[in-house]
């Protein structure tokens, strides 16, 4: 996750440095628009997986796991922006959504009769859970707006 939100980030700042002197073409504004998305995500989750209570107490675990929960549902549902679709996109758009929709809910199944044996087991398991759920996540929305930190041409939008 770090890794993605730094290349991310570098290529948010080279973007906003081009936006200042006004240099950014056209066709780029999408792609700008889904990196800061793209980061907030991972902003977000990192947050989540960080602030992952140690304990075994189960009430702490159901309200960090409530609130991580309502985020992962939000996630398959917002920010439905993207390049103009034809109907293979389209089809890539729905394939995606429902690959991502089923890793969440298999990522969720562990958590609602969730008991910590040890402190530390329920923040092993959500750093489990974005490992899984965050490079599906990234395959959907590259369903949206393709992305590569590397080369943000106008090719990567076809």
């Amino acid at each position: 996750m770090a890794t993605k939100l730094q290349a991310y980030m570098k290529q948010k700042d080279e973007m906003e440095q081009q936006i200042s002197s006004g240099t950014l073409p056209l066709d780029q504004i999408l792609i700008f628009q889904e990196l800061c998305y793209r980061i907030s995500v991972l902003q977000s989750c990192q947050a989540y997986n960080q602030t992952a209570p140690v304990t075994t107490n189960i009430r702490a675990i159901m309200f960090h796991f409530q609130m991580l929960d309502a985020y992962l549902c939000a996630l398959q549902e917002e920010h439905k922006v993207g390049v103009p679709a034809d109907e293979k996109r389209k089809e890539q758009r729905r394939t995606a959504a429902q690959s991502f929709g089923i890793i969440v809910q298999n990522c969720r199944k562990p958590f609602l009769s969730f008991r910590a044996s040890t402190p530390e087991l329920y923040k092993s398991k959500v750093g489990i859970l974005f490992s899984s759920i965050l490079p599906a996540w990234i395959q959907y929305r590259d369903s949206y707006i393709p992305f590569d930190t590397k080369n943000n041409s106008k090719e990567n939008q076809k």
